[in-house]
């Protein structure tokens, strides 16, 4: 990975719609405005636009996996944050985790995503895996949990949006960490997917919000930013990108909050990679140790 954040050399209209013709995917990318001069030179990138639906969709789908149907692991580290009404947000842990992604082609045109998600906590002050926790809200110890998610239900992409065809049933575990139930829920309407574009130079940053079952406790909701070079937009089934992201849930179950009024903040930032077999050594042996079914997605 280079070091060199910025490139002080433009892209022109003529250059972008001549590199996007010459890649296998030939993704029609347009853009619209002049850009906005800055001081340092650089200008803000005119808007990112797609052709169609389909093109947009596809485009994320090789950010957040491959088009390919091959398995996608993205490596994360952050904070949680306690939020309680009227009081300042509390840092409560760190965390590092790895998600795995996989994208299938349907019959219909359509992708089916499967994946796992795994993350384990670590000290705010040593950093090291924590196995029993302090609440300082409650005075409480704890046993700490893995956080362990999916194997289990799956979403559906299409031109008419995104939909996940699963929920917790009745008896589905409300918070992260826990195993829910899964029903399925083959006939749940789409929801419409909305995504900005904004370009710099020589990067572009994707946002949107990830697209849950109806029925969840609320509040729930991911916002996240994936940061990517202009460069790989013509050529790659893969797109390499970073992203950052805010999660707004409950408090996670093992940290025994459920008399205490508020919400729990995750912040993450991490990057893509190619294998799992990339991630950091000490949480690659820890996950193979004690989930390692989290390690291997099916479509």
């Amino acid at each position: 990975m280079s070091h060199t954040l910025w490139s002080r050399r433009d892209w022109s209209r003529r250059e972008l719609v001549k590199n996007a013709s010459l890649g296998a995917l030939g993704v029609p990318l347009t853009l619209s405005g002049a850009g906005t001069a800055l001081a340092d030179g650089l200008a803000t990138g005119p808007a990112v636009s797609f052709a169609s639906a389909r093109d947009q969709m596809e485009t994320i789908i090789r950010l957040h996996a491959n088009l390919d149907a091959v398995a996608a692991p993205w490596w994360y580290t952050g904070c949680i944050y306690g939020m309680r009404p009227g009081e300042a947000p509390l840092k409560l842990v760190r965390f590092e985790g790895c998600e795995i992604n996989l994208f299938t082609p349907q019959s219909d045109a359509s992708y089916k995503q499967t994946g796992r998600t795994t993350s384990f906590f670590r000290d705010l002050d040593s950093g090291e895996f924590l196995e029993r926790w302090t609440n300082p809200y409650t005075g409480r110890v704890v046993e700490v949990k893995s956080n362990v998610l999916g194997g289990n239900g799956h979403t559906i992409w299409s031109d008419a949006g995104v939909t996940p065809q699963f929920r917790l049933s009745a008896a589905g575990a409300p918070l992260p960490n826990a195993r829910p139930a899964i029903e399925s829920l083959p006939n749940a309407a789409a929801q419409a997917l909305h995504a900005t574009w904004t370009a710099f130079g020589p990067w572009i940053w994707m946002r949107h919000d990830r697209a849950y079952p109806p029925g969840l406790p609320q509040p729930l909701s991911e916002s996240t930013s994936v940061m990517f070079e202009r460069k790989y937009l013509p050529q790659r089934r893969s797109i390499p990108a970073f992203f950052s992201s805010t999660y707004m849930v409950g408090y996670p179950a093992w940290m025994d909050m459920k008399d205490q009024p508020g919400h729990a903040i995750w912040h993450a930032d991490g990057l893509k990679l190619k294998s799992v077999d990339e991630l950091p050594r000490e949480y690659l042996q820890r996950i193979r140790r004690l989930h390692p079914q989290q390690l291997t997605v099916q479509g």
